[in-house]
């Protein structure tokens, strides 16, 4: 219809869509859409179950790979994503709504078409039917420099941190907890699926047998609201022998996902290039300081 008396709407369109500035951070946090009904259908190990985050991670590096050279960095926990797009970036003409439809739908396809290779039960061999597929939105935001974006990621590590902390002590009170406990270290190469084959799954209900130790979640989440870390700590550990401590990183602290292309030029392949870390975001400097190229400004600001 080119020419015709009806191309006015395109006009309109290219005027009134609003785009991000330029030069500035760009955050998209890509959540589950009404996730907790969908572990539950699905039935999830609580608090946390290693197959879906892995799940996460492998969607978060297709995401990554997908708008290679982009987005330096990504973090995510439980049933959300982070990703960061460069300053300098022109990804989809920083136009909002492209952004904000991209990369929640190459995140979901992935989860979605994937399902079947992560949701293995490690003794049966059957396969967890996924019932319906998760869904996902995003939310942008934008940052003016390193620092505010710093700040960004690790406000998301504390919430890892308060959430993964109170969901365990809540999951074992009410007797739904499932230890995961590294059996080796796995390959940095190996991928999620892989890593599963390193974890040995362990429910409470092996080594109490006492259900009168357990609380309903409803009288649980009561007694949780007036403990602070230290008491839920004690609980875990005097009621039920879980040492927190010695839960899994990427269940503390989540997952960050770098890509390193930036930083060692483009001489590995898509998959090589992106590193999975489970590390201090917030009381150390070490991280920021040793993947500075994720940033635009960095050197320049600092």
């Amino acid at each position: 219809m080119a020419n015709s008396k009806y191309d006015f709407h395109k006009e309109e369109e290219r005027i009134t869509e609003p785009r991000f500035n330029r030069g500035t951070y760009i955050i998209v946090r890509v959540d589950g859409h009404k996730f907790h009904a969908f572990t539950e259908v699905h039935r999830f190990d609580k608090p946390n179950d290693k197959r879906a985050l892995d799940l996460m991670v492998e969607s978060a590096k297709q995401v990554i790979k997908t708008f290679k050279g982009h987005i330096p960095l990504a973090y995510g926990h439980s049933d959300e994503f982070s990703f960061l797009i460069r300053s300098s970036s022109s990804l989809l003409s920083r136009r909002v709504f492209k952004i904000t439809s991209m990369i929640p739908v190459v995140f979901a396809t992935y989860y979605n078409s994937n399902w079947d290779r992560f949701f293995q039960d490690s003794l049966s061999g059957a396969v967890t039917e996924k019932k319906y597929d998760a869904w996902f939105d995003a939310r942008p935001k934008e940052y003016p420099n390193f620092k505010a974006v710093i700040d960004y990621f690790r406000w998301r590590q504390v919430d890892c941190h308060i959430n993964n902390l109170y969901n365990t002590t809540l999951h074992a009170m009410s007797g739904r907890y499932v230890r995961y406990e590294l059996l080796s270290q796995p390959d940095a190469s190996m991928s999620g699926v892989e890593s599963l084959k390193t974890v040995k799954r362990t429910p409470i209900t092996d080594w109490i047998k006492d259900q009168s130790k357990f609380s309903s979640a409803k009288e649980a989440t009561e007694q949780l609201s007036k403990t602070v870390s230290s008491d839920k700590h004690d609980i875990m550990f005097l009621r039920y022998g879980i040492n927190y401590n010695n839960e899994l990183e990427q269940f503390k602290k989540g997952s960050i996902l770098v890509d390193i292309d930036a930083d060692y030029g483009n001489k590995r392949p898509k998959d090589e290039s992106i590193r999975h870390l489970s590390v201090d975001l917030i009381g150390s400097q070490k991280f920021w300081d040793e993947y500075r190229h994720i940033f635009d400004d960095f050197i320049k600001l600092n």
